[in-house]
């Protein structure tokens, strides 16, 4: 269906006989967004800057001075026919060039009050930067001329000679690191240490300066090959989260023609900080552990990948990867026009307003700008709520006053705009009703499935696998390793041998003795058949010695190689890496376990094991670690452990092992400390259903993420216990 486009304007009179033009000192550069030719506008003195089409551009190029607006508008009628831009749209254009003082030329004090609502946009920006507390900045002094002499020395940095060197030192920071990953992921559970703090924020601070000259740098590099555009006049302070930090604006890199220099500006701040992280890597692994260089240099490659991974490069949030994406998709103010879209479909399709214009120009726009407003609206609540938790751990008080600032601003304030603007826009004025009624069905079915509906109430919590009975198998006799049976397996009774020993000087004792018995034999055949019975007699007895001799010592070969003694499953994960070594008697080199006896301890927390104790006929299962979906199982609660505790079953359950539950803080040489969380948990003790073709799955040590499925709830009501138990959990004394 054609859009609907107005053509006149019930106050177009006001502004037809003006004569206004732009001033000379606006830059105009033209671009291309997937084939279609836009100019970018920018005012040098504020460096703001607005995208118009081409009929908006043919308009606005025709305001001389001399021509009144109608006149302008008259010749884009014909030029351009349907494509010209209608009196409300010109209104729109010519009141946001006036707010931003590009327009010269008298205005009537009636035309001023026509332009009274482009104040708005003035007024947003200062409420957006009052409500975005959490990322104020202050601007301090112009760094252009520094950075022009910068980029003369450096500016070398961007071209293929510099990227062939980034490559090489980030493939050299990553093979400084391989193979000491564990290191590294131990290392991050002391990064918030009070003794770390100074350390974290020195590097936090040095590598956002380096990172924020990148992206200057970058912009003066490429701004020089556009034509001397890339203007930098503001370099300032960052609030972010409470913490100084520096930034420049390089937004004048917006209005370069070619994308890929607009995405390598936009790119440029990860870009150095990425060559930063490859030196820090290097240092970290040539430098002794606990050394101050050790800790800077850890700190430098953990803050260059987390706020990297969560800010930077994330393409949801308005840093720099929301611009590479912009460029990429070329889809210039993603954010503002998804949102923009969004509305468009409410109001086009559920309301019925067909006047409405549509912010998507092509589909391949459309397609992006949904699944885009949905994700990135998600997405910044998970990250201001995590934000606001950690202010509320550090600073509570603080942390509350800002919860409340941005449930007023998020929640309330929206919700009353929302309401005054259903009761009262003029945009509504034939379709209220419906927009009324369909926005009363909406949330009530959103509050009956949230408060009516009963959705499954389950969680999850880690255990570990540990036999309740088994059977020790130790080595027999002294000797080497020399084979064994493949462990993990399912073995009955006389299988084997499960481990084959060897000893040289055993073997070699009883063919010693063999031989001896038979000289022994033929000397007493000797004796007797010369009727010396006294000698005979001797042999005889030496004989029956070595007989026993060689018996013990056949017994001692034979315990070589052990066999199952019972049906189970045999385990020692150990074999495999012990070829050759030397077991003495009565050593301990496995285990075989029954298969009914296997077991899962799971370690879950104080609040969540208050849903087990509440709740009747749970229902278990279980996945183990790693495993795909097709490795699971069902379970059955046999014993909850009621006594709150700290020790953890094992050292895999915790922070340090890869597990979800925070331990405390220990000397790294404290082995134990990994063995203790922070906060009491319970123990349940769940034995697995399961049948013989997953005997061998359920090895001691193996880690089982177990679900509880504890009956059905509204969500509303699982959403109120999450939100408390994340308090409790945040906030407990």
């Amino acid at each position: 269906m054609a859009q609907v486009r107005p053509t006149f304007h019930e106050s177009w009179y006001r502004i037809a006989q003006l004569r206004p033009r732009v001033r000379v000192t606006v830059q105009i550069q033209k671009q291309y967004y997937r084939g279609v030719g836009w100019y970018i506008i920018r005012d040098p003195a504020n460096n703001d800057h607005f995208r118009l089409s081409e009929s908006g551009y043919a308009f606005i190029a025709l305001l001389d001075g001399y021509r009144t607006i109608e006149q302008a508008w008259k010749i884009c009628l014909e030029k351009l026919g349907d494509d010209a831009p209608t009196q409300g749209e010109v209104l729109q254009l010519l009141g946001q060039l006036y707010m931003s003082n590009l327009l010269c030329g008298d205005m009537p004090p009636d035309c001023e009050s026509l332009f009274a609502r482009y104040k708005k946009r003035k007024l947003r920006e200062i409420g957006a930067t009052l409500g975005n507390i959490l990322f104020l900045r202050l601007p301090l002094f112009d760094p252009d001329r520094f950075l022009e002499g910068f980029e003369k020395v450096f500016g070398w940095i961007f071209s293929w000679f510099g990227f062939a060197l980034w490559a090489v030192l980030v493939v050299m920071g990553l093979a400084a690191v391989a193979g000491r990953w564990s290191d590294l992921v131990s290392q991050a559970g002391n990064v918030l240490a009070p003794s770390n703090l100074v350390f974290m924020y020195l590097c936090f601070v040095v590598i956002k300066a380096i990172h924020e000259l990148g992206h200057g740098l970058a912009c003066k590099k490429f701004g020089r090959l556009e034509g001397d555009t890339g203007e930098v006049h503001t370099i300032g302070i960052m609030l972010l989260v409470f913490t100084p930090m520096p930034y420049v604006d390089a937004t004048s890199s917006w209005s370069f023609r070619d994308k890929r220099r607009r995405i390598m500006v936009a790119a440029g701040g990860m870009y150095v900080e990425i060559a930063v992280a490859a030196v820090a890597a290097m240092l970290w692994a040539a430098s002794a552990s606990g050394s101050i260089l050790h800790a800077l240099s850890y700190n430098t490659m953990f803050i260059a990948s987390v706020s990297t991974l969560l800010f930077n490069i994330n393409p949801l949030l308005r840093y720099d990867g929301y611009y590479i994406l912009s460029d990429i998709l070329e889809i210039p103010n993603l954010y503002d026009r998804s949102k923009r879209y969004l509305y468009y479909l409410i109001r086009r399709y559920v309301w019925g307003i067909d006047s409405i214009i549509n912010p998507a120009h092509t589909r391949g726009e459309r397609i992006w700008f949904l699944p885009y407003a949905v994700a990135s609206c998600i997405y910044r609540v998970i990250i201001f709520a995590g934000i606001l938790l950690f202010i509320a751990d550090k600073l509570f008080f603080v942390g509350v006053i800002l919860a409340m600032c941005m449930a007023v601003a998020w929640l309330v304030w929206p919700a009353v705009k929302f309401v005054s603007y259903l009761a009262t826009n003029n945009e509504l004025a034939r379709h209220r009703q419906r927009a009324v009624l369909t926005t009363v069905l909406f949330f009530g079915m959103i509050f009956s499935l949230l408060g009516e509906y009963e959705w499954p109430d389950r969680f999850s919590a880690e255990g570990i696998v540990e036999p309740e009975k088994l059977t020790l198998v130790y080595s027999g006799t002294d000797g080497e390793l020399v084979s064994h049976m493949k462990t993990d397996i399912a073995v009955k009774t006389g299988d084997g041998p499960l481990i084959t020993l060897k000893n040289p000087e055993l073997t070699s004792k009883y063919k010693s003795l063999l031989a001896e018995l038979e000289e022994s034999g033929l000397r007493k055949k000797i004796a007797q058949s010369e009727n010396r019975t006294a000698e005979a007699a001797i042999y005889d007895s030496q004989s029956k010695a070595l007989t026993d001799q060689l018996a013990r010592v056949k017994t001692e070969l034979s315990r070589q190689r052990i066999f199952a003694a019972t049906d189970g499953v045999w385990l020692a994960p150990r074999l495999s890496r012990q070829e050759g070594k030397w077991f003495k008697r009565g050593e301990l080199i496995g285990m075989i376990v029954p298969a009914d006896s296997m077991r899962i301890r799971v370690a879950v927390s104080q609040e969540e094991a208050a849903r087990l104790f509440s709740s009747g006929g749970i229902r278990v299962s279980y996945r183990f670690d790693g495993a795909s979906d097709s490795k699971t199982g069902k379970g059955n609660i046999v014993q909850i452990v009621q006594a709150g505790r700290k020790q953890l079953p094992s050292a895999a359950l915790g922070y340090a092992g890869g597990g979800e539950i925070e331990t405390a803080a220990s000397n790294p040489q404290d082995r134990q400390g990994a063995y203790e969380a922070t906060h009491n948990y319970f123990e349940v003790l769940v034995t697995p259903a399961r049948n013989a073709a997953d005997i061998a799955d359920f090895r001691e040590g193996r880690k089982v993420l177990v679900r509880f499925d504890v009956g059905n709830r509204p969500l509303l009501s699982q959403f109120y216990r999450k939100i408390m138990q994340v308090f409790q959990q945040r906030f407990r004394q």
